[in-house]
C-alpha cells in the first residue's frame, strides 16, 4: 500500500509538473533467467515485464535513447536520454531482450564477465552467443571484469589481470574493440579507474544505492 501510495503520488507529481531531463541508465541483469539467490527478485525480470516497461519508453516522444559511450554521455538538459545496460553476461540477453530492443531499434550494452563465457558457465552466454549478440545493430558489448571480483579490493597485478584479461578475451570472440566497462559490484576507487584508462578504456559505469 506504501508503495502504490508512493508511485500514485510520483505519477501526478510528473503530471503536474514534467519529468526531469538529462540521462538515465537502466541496469538490468537476466530475463526470464531465475537466478535462485536472495537477490532473484532485483536482479532478474520476467520477458514480459521488460517488454512492457521497453514499450512504454519507446511510446514516449520525450525519451532519446543512447548507446553507452562517451560521445552519448554528454548531458543536455532539454531532452531525457536512457542508455540501457544489462550486466554480467547472461544467455538470455540474446533470446529474450534483443529481439524486443533490435525490433525497435533501441541501442544497448552488455557488459559480461568473461570467465563465465570462457567457462561455458550454465545461464550465461558462450562464445558462439557472444559473437552472435555483438553482431546485431545498435549492440555494445563491454566488459564486467573476468571473474567479477571487486576490483577496490584486490592487489595491482590481479586488478591488471582482471581488466586486460577480460579485455582482451572479449575482443577476441567478438572481433571488436572493447573500451566501456562496468564496474563489478559498483566498486571502484581512483585506482582502478587509472589503471582502467591505462590500459583502454574510455567509460566506465556503477551504481550507487544510498543516493
Amino acid at each position: 500500500s506504501i508503495k502504490k501510495t508512493i508511485s500514485d503520488l510520483f505519477y501526478f507529481y510528473l503530471k503536474i509538473f514534467g519529468q526531469s531531463n538529462g540521462i538515465r541508465i537502466l541496469m538490468y541483469h537476466a530475463i526470464e533467467t531465475k537466478l535462485g539467490n536472495q537477490f532473484d527478485n532485483i536482479f532478474s525480470v520476467s520477458k514480459n515485464s521488460f517488454k512492457s516497461q521497453i514499450e512504454i519508453l519507446s511510446q514516449d516522444n520525450a525519451v532519446d535513447f543512447i548507446s553507452f559511450n562517451q560521445s552519448s554521455m554528454e548531458v543536455d538538459k532539454t531532452k531525457l536520454k536512457i542508455s540501457i545496460t544489462f550486466d554480467d553476461g547472461f544467455s538470455d540477453n540474446l533470446y529474450y531482450a534483443a529481439p524486443i530492443l533490435v525490433e525497435k531499434s533501441i541501442p544497448f550494452t552488455v557488459f559480461v564477465t568473461s570467465d563465465n563465457i570462457k567457462y561455458n558457465k550454465n545461464k550465461y552466454l558462450n562464445r558462439t552467443e557472444l559473437y552472435e549478440l555483438s553482431q546485431l545493430p545498435n549492440v555494445t558489448i563491454g566488459s564486467h571484469g573476468m571473474t567479477h571480483r571487486s576490483l577496490n579490493s584486490i592487489k595491482d597485478i590481479e586488478l591488471k589481470n582482471e581488466l586486460v584479461g577480460s579485455k582482451i578475451f572479449i575482443e577476441d570472440v567478438i572481433g571488436k574493440e572493447v573500451n566501456s566497462i562496468s564496474y563489478p559490484s559498483g566498486e571502484y576507487d581512483n585506482k582502478v579507474i587509472q589503471y582502467a584508462r591505462d590500459v583502454g578504456y574510455i567509460i566506465g559505469g556503477t551504481s550507487k544505492f544510498d543516493i
